[in-house]
């Protein structure tokens, strides 16, 4: 269905293409044996592209706005021949799709401000927002831990192989919402929501927790390398490590107080991981010591 009003909506200036597709959708595309709409779908046609015209691009909406253009069969027959006819041009369509979706809520119903759990379900609702839109990141994600899985070193690991599954599980639903739906898609995210949101945040906690390690090892191997005369031992890289990690929380957060955007979010989470954990360690060592 969305497929389908979409590139009738977008063909509107052709009307000899439209006419072969709306008379004869299951048929190839021949000038010579096109057939001429009627009366009836010329109608329809105009009234579409006027929709069109004012920016009404959602094919839902455009069947809510003129319920009169298609009936359901007609819209269903009409959309799996477009899909049949132009496949690759469904699934370049269906990409930006799939990463918007990832980000877009739909409203919810307004909270009884006369009821006795106003006061947390105004939270819990404000929460649920700020986790979904972090479902944006979920592409990055995916590209790191197929890296990992194509690593030498972190293939054979059993958490990045368990992380795999769930990313390819993931992205499953992700793609059958995308290609089968065509509204609504945060509520049809629902049954692997928390599957994002498990991915999203075990690839920020292990990135965070992986550099507090690697970090400060990293760090004096660098310096060693590059100023051979000053070495700089590990308890002294893992407090630069923290130092670092206290600058960016710093700044994330006075860039969420700004902004109140997402990846201000993911920075002050981040930084703020990256800086405790090194101060944990720097104190641990020293009591080991």
């Amino acid at each position: 269905m969305r497929f389908g009003l979409q590139s009738k909506a977008g063909a509107m200036e052709n009307h000899r293409q439209v006419s072969a597709d709306i008379t004869s959708p299951a048929a190839p595309s021949q000038p010579n044996q096109t057939r001429l709409l009627s009366a009836p779908r010329l109608r329809h046609v105009a009234q579409a592209a006027a929709i069109v015209s004012h920016g009404i691009k959602d094919p839902y909406l455009i069947w809510l706005h003129d319920r009169a253009l298609m009936s359901r069969g007609e819209t269903y027959s009409y959309a799996y021949a477009i899909i049949e006819r132009h496949p690759a041009e469904f699934l370049i369509k269906s990409v930006p799709l799939a990463l918007s979706s990832l980000s877009s809520l739909t409203d919810a119903p307004i909270v009884n401000h006369n009821g006795f759990l106003e006061g947390p379900l105004d939270e819990l609702l404000s929460i649920s927002s700020y986790l979904y839109k972090w479902s944006k990141f979920f592409p990055i994600c995916v590209f790191i831990w197929i890296g990992l899985q194509v690593w030498k070193r972190t293939a054979s690991l059993h958490f990045v192989q368990a992380m795999g599954g769930i990313v390819l599980l993931t992205l499953y639903g992700l793609i059958v919402t995308t290609l089968g739906g065509y509204i609504y898609y945060d509520r049809l995210h629902t049954p692997f929501l928390p599957l994002l949101i498990l991915v999203v945040w075990c690839t920020l906690l292990t990135g965070a927790l992986l550099l507090a390690q690697e970090g400060p090892s990293l760090l004096a191997c660098l310096t060693s390398h590059y100023f051979r005369r000053q070495q700089v031992s590990i308890p002294t890289a893992t407090i630069l490590i923290a130092s670092l990690g206290g600058v960016g929380l710093l700044l994330f957060m006075a860039r969420l107080l700004l902004t109140h955007g997402t990846s201000s979010q993911v920075g002050v989470v981040f930084f703020f991981v990256l800086s405790v954990v090194s101060i944990f360690r720097y104190f641990r060592r020293s009591t080991q010591e």
